[in-house]
Formats: structure tokens, C-alpha cells, sequence
């Protein structure tokens, strides 16, 4: 407020007086100084560029230019904030009206400095943009510049580098650069931009495909995909369970054991370890509502059909207690009809052995179809095993029951949702298989269409009654 006080007081005074040039009123600028604090002296320096712009608004207005007014406009904004590429525009604007008004570039510069002072452009500058605005040009903007020519970056070069990488998908960015003649930065570009390729390693698979397995896999899924279509409860008849080892001893991985640190703090260490050869078998069976039967075998037992068939038994007996729903027929009238829910697991030696089958089938218990080598699709090994083995992971237990107890009190305190979760991702692994055409499909991008068949399983699974669909 006390700017606009000042300035209209000095240009008061400008006409009483008669100064007829702004140095007269810079002079007079320089007497009154002493009147203002230290924290008014950025408001003075305006004060003063905006006074010496109104000797030339008052030349102008002489003149019959009534665009001087835009200079005042422009002398009251806070110059010194604004970026420079703003400023030279608004000089600029400027220069373009004080040549249409016909001033010469002498006098367009010293006005220019009068206002601006040491940010004011260059005298050979106003002179460039007063031929320009007179020539008929009529943007202040800077004209485009095509840059320096790509002499490497060319679509030759860029057939060579593929048709190298085409041949050998191992080969390296010096290799590359020596064969094409091609310096190093423009290779790694080419590859990371234009052909939006990365080097990863391979990621290990139980066995690689033959396309007999390949088929075989798209048939299950397509085969449960049906199931799953006809019956939209069938998550929640499905029983699943595997077996698996636990090291007493476990060697946390690389990625888990990283940390933040400064410059100049040292990295640090860790001693080599090795996986503990003392191990206990789990063996696991679980729903969409927990852990429905989990126990270890007794060291040096191996798991035979006999065994699996005794771990049946009990299996039965805790469903009939905790889901007497699912051990119901399908039809209570008649005794040989299947059971309501469905058995999971895996083509494992003992669960395909004759005897089991032969009790399975006695039993009236029905069969989820699993393909062979497919760990993708079994929800004990991409989900179960790996989230206790992570959990375990560089604890070393004294002995073997240790361990056990660890892992029990472990699988209690896992929530249900995510064994909800894990059943939920049946139907979702089993289009991506059909996707993968019959691959394994785990760390790949499928394509667009997998989020619409996620979408369209969720969309299944809320119809589902014995869902609560906010979990779904």
C-alpha cells in the first residue's frame, strides 16, 4: 500500500515540477530513500523502475502513443520473480509496440533499460526483433530449431542392431556396439527405447513343456473352467491339500536381506550360510475357510499310499465335524452318490496310486482335475508353502519339534482371507493357462484381456451365495 502511496506522490510531483527526464526522477528517488526501512527497499526499487517508466508513458502520451500504458502495467509486476524465458518474451511484446509506434531500435533499448536495468536484452538483440517486428513477423516466440542431425540413431543402424539380437538374445551391449559400428549409449537406447526390450534371466520351471503337456493342461482348466460355470459355488466345496519339506535351518534370499544406507556408512556383511539338512515334512489340507488338517510326518517316514490313505481317513473325520454340509450326498436317498465337495491336489505318486483311488471312489468324494508339473495351478504351492517358508526364513529353530510347533502356531495366525484369497485365484490361473496356451504363465505379461478375465471371474464370484461378495 505504501508503494502505490509513493508512486502516485513522485508522479505528483513529476508534473508539478516539469521533469521532462527520468533522471531527474531517479535523482529525486535517491533524496527520499532515506525515508523508508530497510524492508521497504525491494518496494523502492520498483518504485523507481515504475517512475522513470511514466516520464515515458508521459512522452507517449504527448506523442498521441497511448500504449504506454501497457508499460505501466508491466513495470508493476514483480519482474525479478519471473523465469527468464517470460521476461525476454514480455521485452519482446514490448519492442514489437514501440516499433509499431516508430521508435527506432536506440530508443526502444534505452527504454528498455530504463525499466528492466541489467535485465534488459542486449542492444544487438533489440535490434534483431525491431528488423523482425518491422519485416512484418509478428511472434515473439523463439523460432524451432531442428537440432543436431542423428548420424548413428538412423533406421539402418536400427534394422542391423535387431537382426543381431534377432540371431543371438544373449548378446551384449559391447558385442553389439563392435559388430555395428555403433557407439555404446545408442545401442543400450535403441534396445531400451525403441525396441522397449529388457535382459532378464530365464525363470526355472518344474520341466520344460512338451506339447502333450501343454494340451493337457488347457484341457483340465478348460475341463474346471466348465465346472466352475455350471456350478458358481464351487470354490467353496473345494477341498485342496499338498505336502512339503521344512528345513530346521533356512538361508534368507538376497533381496530380503537388503537395507537403506548413507554414503558413509559401510555395506554390510553377512556370513555364508547353507540350508540346514535336518527337515520335517508338512502335510496340509485347507478350504476357502482355513486350515481344515495340518501334521508332520514322522522323520524318515515317506509318504506311501497306505499312509495317504490312513491321512484320508482322518481328513474325513475332521470335515464331518467342521463342514458336515460338504460330506452330505448329492442325493441323500441314495448312498453311493458323490460327496458335495471337491478334492485338490496334485498327481503325486501316492495321491495317483491305485489304492487311493480305489478309496476315493468308495468314498463318493470328487475330483478337481490337476495337470502334471503344475505348480501354477496348485494353491499349496504358489501359495501356502511359500508364505510359511517366507515367514521362517533365517530363523534357526534348536531341533526338529521346534520347528514343527513354529509352523503350526504360524498357520493358525494366518488369516482366512488370504486362504480365501488363494482358493479365489483358481478359476483367474486357469484362463491364464488357456491365455499361455497351456505355458507356464507366472512373471509373464499375457496381455490386455487378462484384466478382463479377472474382472469377469470377480464378476462370477459375486453371484456365488455362499460368498460375501465385499471379500469376493
Amino acid at each position: 500500500m505504501f508503494f502505490a502511496v509513493d508512486l502516485f506522490g513522485i508522479w505528483k510531483e513529476c508534473s508539478q515540477h516539469g521533469w521532462a527526464s527520468s533522471a531527474h526522477a531517479k535523482t529525486h528517488v535517491e533524496q527520499r530513500k532515506h525515508r523508508y526501512s530497510l524492508h521497504k527497499c525491494r518496494a523502492m526499487r520498483s518504485a523507481r523502475r515504475s517512475c522513470s517508466l511514466l516520464i515515458c508513458v508521459r512522452d507517449m502520451v504527448v506523442s498521441g502513443a497511448v500504449f504506454g500504458l501497457l508499460l505501466l502495467f508491466l513495470s508493476c509486476a514483480e519482474l525479478e520473480d519471473m523465469p527468464g524465458k517470460a521476461r525476454r518474451e514480455e521485452q519482446r511484446v514490448v519492442i514489437k509496440f514501440l516499433c509499431a509506434s516508430g521508435k527506432t531500435p536506440a530508443e526502444c533499448h534505452k527504454q528498455l533499460s530504463d525499466v528492466y536495468g541489467p535485465d534488459s536484452m542486449s542492444k544487438a538483440q533489440v535490434g534483431v526483433w525491431h528488423w523482425r517486428f518491422c519485416g512484418g513477423d509478428t511472434s515473439v516466440k523463439d523460432k524451432a530449431r531442428s537440432g543436431r542431425p542423428a548420424t548413428t540413431n538412423t533406421a539402418a543402424n536400427r534394422a542391423e542392431i535387431r537382426a543381431k539380437l534377432d540371431e543371438d538374445r544373449r548378446s551384449s551391449v559391447r558385442s553389439l556396439s563392435d559388430s555395428t559400428g555403433v557407439n555404446r549409449t545408442t545401442v543400450h537406447k535403441v534396445i531400451k527405447k525403441t525396441f522397449s526390450m529388457s535382459k532378464v534371466a530365464p525363470k526355472f520351471v518344474p520341466r520344460v513343456l512338451t506339447p502333450q503337456m501343454k494340451k493337457s493342461r488347457m484341457d483340465m482348466c478348460a475341463q474346471n473352467l466348465e465346472l466352475f460355470r455350471e456350478d458358481p459355488a464351487l470354490l467353496s466345496k473345494v477341498v485342496t491339500g499338498d505336502e512339503s519339506y521344512f528345513p530346521v535351518f533356512d538361508v534368507e534370499t538376497k533381496i530380503a536381506t537388503m537395507q537403506w544406507k548413507t554414503p558413509q556408512e559401510p555395506r554390510p556383511k553377512k556370513a555364508l550360510r547353507n540350508r540346514s539338512e535336518k527337515k520335517s515334512m508338512l502335510t496340509c489340507f485347507f478350504d476357502e475357510k482355513g486350515s481344515t488338517l495340518a501334521e508332520f510326518r514322522p522323520t524318515g517316514d515317506a509318504v506311501t499310499a497306505e499312509n495317504y490313505v490312513a491321512l484320508f481317513k482322518r481328513l474325513m473325520e475332521r470335515l464331518c465335524r467342521k463342514h458336515p454340509d460338504l460330506w452330505e450326498r448329492t442325493d441323500p436317498e441314495d448312498s453311493t452318490s458323490d460327496r458335495t465337495l471337491y478334492l485338490h491336489h496334485d498327481n503325486a505318486s501316492p495321491h495317483t496310486a491305485v489304492p487311493t483311488l480305489a478309496f476315493l471312489g468308495e468314498s463318493g468324494l470328487r475330483m478337481l482335475a490337476h495337470p502334471p508339473y503344475s505348480l501354477d495351478l496348485a494353491p499349496c504351492d504358489y501359495f501356502l508353502f511359500p508364505y510359511l517358508k517366507k515367514q521362517l526364513r533365517g530363523t534357526r529353530f534348536r531341533n526338529v519339534p521346534d520347528l514343527q510347533k513354529a509352523v503350526l502356531e504360524l498357520l493358525k495366525k494366518t488369516p482366512k482371507d488370504t486362504f480365501q484369497q488363494a482358493i479365489l485365484q483358481l478359476p483367474v490361473r486357469w484362463k491364464k493357462c488357456l491365455l499361455a496356451s497351456g505355458e507356464y504363465f507366472e512373471g509373464d505379461h499375457i496381455g490386455a484381456n487378462l484384466e478382463v478375465v479377472e474382472m469377469d471371474v470377480s464378476q462370477d464370484e459375486e453371484e456365488t451365495e455362499n460368498f460375501d461378495s465385499d471379500s469376493s
